[in-house]
């Protein structure tokens, strides 16, 4: 979606760049080089329509859609704005300033737009000064012959303006959405950490705490890598075979508790967690990423509402610690 839409956006600059510039250079031909101001114009929006057209046919080849929508409008500041503001009255300047302003502002994030839009002030600042010094006066007729060129200019401009606007609120809840899933979620494994456990997420729901059988001795034997390598395709596994609106969350070293939404029974909590169980004990066993099979120990309980998050948690702790009391590999009630 994104990149279609820098797509639409840089097509959209390519096509009011080469046609307002085009017809920029058939008014000026037609007006003819009366002065240096409308020589000077004419140069400048030649090597402007070059600017756009070459390196915009190498962007479209190349996909570089967004770098080349920066490109276009700098390209059109840097080549229309002056000659606008010396055969423009200072009222047309102040419009010009005011819209390029933001637009400027909005793209500050790139460091060498900082740096364009400062040099592009002095340049502003400038050309006032050689209005004050030469007593340039407006060409009223220049202005309104070449006025589709001009507002082909401004409307790229401010086109542009409108994308960056959209596209730094994007990505800037996009940056917060990440934020908040790296806040939330287990580095290692993927899985949610502790933050996630509310009392909210879990009213109504069955509680699985899981553990590893013998970790410990994965890890001496295989090393931690391997021993990381086993935490990550428990979690893997339990994601595959837990329904969408479940969830699974590292409480803590090798220990993993699943929530388990709209839950009828603890005798259908229990059946749940045999399978997933099972599932682990075969899959390890024939798995290629694993150093060697392991099982799991697996306590069962249903959230009591009238219990508060930390009781709930010791009652499906202590489950589990009787299915390892038990044998281990098992489910416990």
């Amino acid at each position: 979606m994104e990149k279609g839409f820098s797509k639409t956006i840089a097509y959209a600059l390519f096509i009011a760049g080469m046609i307002s510039n085009t017809i920029g250079l058939v008014v000026d031909f037609l007006y003819g080089c009366s002065n240096w101001l409308s020589l000077l114009n004419l140069t400048s929006t030649a090597v402007s329509l070059l600017l756009i057209l070459v390196p915009g046919i190498f962007a479209f080849k190349k996909g570089y859609y967004l770098g080349y929508s920066k490109y276009a409008v700098l390209i059109t500041a840097w080549f229309s704005f002056p000659i606008i503001l010396l055969t423009s009255p200072d009222g047309v300047f102040l419009m010009y300033v005011c819209l390029l302003g933001p637009a400027f502002g909005l793209l500050a994030t790139n460091r060498r737009f900082i740096t364009s839009g400062i040099i592009t002030v002095f340049i502003f600042d400038a050309i006032l000064i050689l209005k004050v010094i030469f007593n340039i006066q407006v060409d009223t007729e220049y202005l309104k012959k070449n006025l589709f060129h001009l507002l082909g200019s401004l409307t790229a401009t401010y086109l542009f303006s409108l994308y960056a606007t959209a596209y730094s609120t994007k990505r800037f809840f996009e940056t917060i959405k990440n934020l908040e899933f790296k806040s939330s979620t287990d580095a290692l494994t993927g899985a949610l950490n502790r933050n996630s456990l509310t009392p909210e997420e879990l009213k109504d729901s069955g509680i699985l705490m899981i553990d590893i059988d013998h970790f410990k001795m994965i890890n001496d034997t295989y090393g931690h890598l391997n021993g990381d390598k086993s935490l990550q395709f428990l979690v893997s596994t339990l994601k595959s075979n837990i329904r969408k609106n479940d969830r699974v969350i590292r409480f803590g070293g090798e220990e993993f508790i699943v929530i388990v939404k709209n839950i009828q029974s603890l005798k259908q909590l229990h059946s749940m967690a045999e399978h997933l169980r099972k599932i682990i004990e075969k899959e390890s066993k024939i798995s290629k990423d694993l150093a060697g099979p392991f099982t799991i120990s697996i306590g069962c309980h249903l959230y009591r509402n009238d219990l508060d998050l930390n009781n709930n948690i010791r009652i499906v702790d202590a489950a589990m610690y009787n299915a390892k009391k038990a044998g281990r590999n098992r489910v416990w009630p």
